[in-house]
């Protein structure tokens, strides 16, 4: 038979809890009370090894006199720091110290003590302090006694199955869980969470009509916030606040460290800004930080940005370097460029030689704002610094202009405003629009912008500028085009790289005359430079179409590469038997060196 409960809702002293379904049967917490005292003498301290039997729900067990709450096998006090064990002569002296004070204190004060100490934590103590009572002033065991030992196991040394252990033990003597014994649980299940355990408890504080206070409603969403019930505990405070219930520190430090493990930085933003309204802006400079550290990290722009203008600007905390690269990087992704001109201002402050990674998160600020000609200054004050802006620099702006005819003429003409004006316009600028010309497959617009590129950059024209036309020469199949653009780079002045040849390579491959391929091919051998695998795959099958059997000279310079071309080799053996148009005796002595 099925004895798990569906999920419930229960109003607690005016609290909404959520309780979750149990998946067990769990330990009965309230059964009719006995006698407390059947005997005025203490009776000897017992401890059963036995596991608890199992008894159905809403038993009733026999009356029997009240016991010492056993204490053995409770984990002790902490070692003091720099101690990883704790020496005899530690328990000694501690033992000493509780012998000394309890020679002389009174009942009362004993009882103080034994709740201070058990606040703390401190086993050994909350022992000794029981143990005095009950057998020194003649105490029976009762619940201040039973509730400080419950309490105890707030420890970290402590644990659930003590808390369980007590409550059976408590239950035998007769006693109920009281208000202070239920809040003492909720307190130690915020440092050792059991879902099902807290569930119980708050079942029988709605049965007992007992209300749950300020600390305790504390300690209940601390208890969710260990057991990952974000979602609860975030409803929880929600309506502590709107109870009227001040919220502790220490409760929305923990709130906040636990959401932004999370990566929930929207809840984060929202407790920040309602924990700030309410009065409460006394946060630690490490949360500040903290906080700064993994929005940006992030790249959460919403957070990073409120607490940047809430502590950087005022010049409370002063983050690490890394930290305003990663605010940096969330403010050029949203065009924020006062953050971004902010983050630079302070960079500039601690005299750092700026990199070119912060011009470029710089350019992509403005361009995203919309402001093309500042981003286009700042890459002319990157070359005044004597740092030369490269291709990567310009993804931003070629993301702007994208298809559009009309951004691309804009981006031009600001150049060649900036040109007018005396601005050393770099080449790495002029190349993007050609870029953005060959993108929009307007080969004859990047030639026209080619030809003015030495009116506008004082640099003149670079590699990347012929790679990109000669990739837009390969889209358009212009092979006389790219013969006269290798001739002029030559004349130039310029040395050819991988991808110069590569792009040749390409064009001249795809003309039913590919003896210039072959050509460029033999000097890319050569000069023991490798073509592009596809590049090598499309050489390849244009020969084997012809029947050209110089092909297997190319298919053996594959086995001598490494990477995947390698590894394929046999592959494209097979592929070519299956695909030759010439002598098949050619054939199989190229690939297999048969006679």
């Amino acid at each position: 038979m099925n004895n798990a409960r569906p999920a419930t809702v229960i109003i607690l002293g005016g609290l909404r809890v959520g309780l979750p379904p149990l998946c067990r049967r769990a330990i009965p917490l309230h059964r009719p009370r006995v006698s407390p005292h059947t005997s005025a003498s203490i009776p000897c301290r017992r401890q059963s090894t036995a596991p608890p039997a199992t008894r159905p729900s809403g038993y009733t067990e026999i009356a029997q006199p009240p016991r010492r709450p056993t204490t053995q096998g409770r984990p002790k006090k902490n070692p003091p720091a720099g101690r990883l064990l704790k020496g005899p002569e530690d328990e000694g002296s501690a033992q000493e110290k509780i012998n000394s004070i309890t020679a002389h204190a009174s009942t009362g004060r004993l009882y103080e003590l034994l709740r201070i100490e058990a606040s703390i934590g401190d086993f050994q103590k909350v022992e000794g302090y029981a143990e005095c009572l009950m057998s020194k002033h003649k105490e029976a065991p009762n619940m201040r006694i039973y509730s400080a030992l419950i309490l105890a196991n707030v420890n970290p040394l402590g644990s659930i199955a003590s808390v369980t252990d007590y409550i059976r033990q408590l239950r035998a003597d007769g006693f109920d869980l009281d208000n202070i014994a239920c809040h003492d649980i909720l307190k130690v299940l915020a440092v050792h969470p059991d879902y099902l355990l807290r569930s119980e408890i708050l079942e029988y504080m709605q049965e007992k009509w007992l209300q749950l206070n300020e600390a305790g409603r504390h300690d209940l969403v601390a208890g969710y916030l260990r057991d990952n019930s974000f979602e609860m505990a975030l409803d929880e405070v929600d309506h502590m606040k709107g109870e009227g219930i001040t919220i502790r520190a220490w409760l929305y430090d923990m709130l906040i460290y636990a959401l932004c493990k999370r990566g929930e930085f929207d809840e984060v933003l929202r407790v920040l800004e309602g924990r700030i309204a309410d009065g409460d802006d006394n946060i630690s400079t490490l949360l500040w930080n903290y906080l700064l550290d993994t929005s940006s990290a992030a790249c959460h722009y919403e957070l990073s940005t409120y607490v940047w203008k809430k502590r950087v600007q005022t010049s409370y905390i002063s983050p690490p370097l890394g930290v305003h690269l990663n605010v940096l990087t969330a403010a050029a992704r949203q065009g924020d460029t006062r953050l971004a001109t902010d983050v630079f201002a302070k960079l500039s402050s601690r005299s750092i030689v700026f990199e070119p990674i912060h011009y470029e998160l710089l350019v992509e600020a403005y361009v995203n704002a919309g402001d093309i000609d500042t981003a286009l200054s700042v890459m002319c004050v990157m070359q005044e610094s004597k740092l030369i802006p490269t291709a990567r620099m310009t993804r931003s702006l070629l993301k702007y202009m994208g298809k559009d005819e009309d951004k691309l003429n804009e981006v031009f003409e600001s150049l060649r405003s900036m040109a007018h004006y005396g601005k050393g316009v770099p080449t790495a600028a002029l190349n993007v629009v050609i870029e953005g010309a060959i993108y929009q497959s307007n080969l004859e617009k990047a030639v026209e912008f080619y030809k003015t590129l030495h009116e506008i950059c004082p640099s003149g024209a670079n590699i990347d500028t012929f790679n990109e036309l000669l990739r837009g020469c390969h889209y358009s199949k212009r092979k006389d085009l790219a013969l006269l653009l290798a001739s002029e780079l030559l004349a130039l002045g310029l040395k050819p790289d991988q991808l110069t040849y590569d792009r040749m390579l390409l064009v001249c491959t795809q003309e039913d005359d590919y003896e210039d391929a072959l050509l460029y091919y033999r000097e890319m051998r050569i000069m023991r430079v490798d073509p592009r695998n596809g590049t090598l795959l499309l050489l390849v099958k244009t020969m084997v179409k012809k029947g050209d059997g110089r092909v297997f000279a190319v298919v053996n310079d594959m086995e001598g590469r490494g990477g995947d071309i390698r590894a394929n080799v046999n592959r494209i053996k097979i592929w070519i038997q299956r695909n030759w148009v010439g002598d098949k005796e050619v054939m199989e002595r190229g690939l297999w060196g048969e006679d």
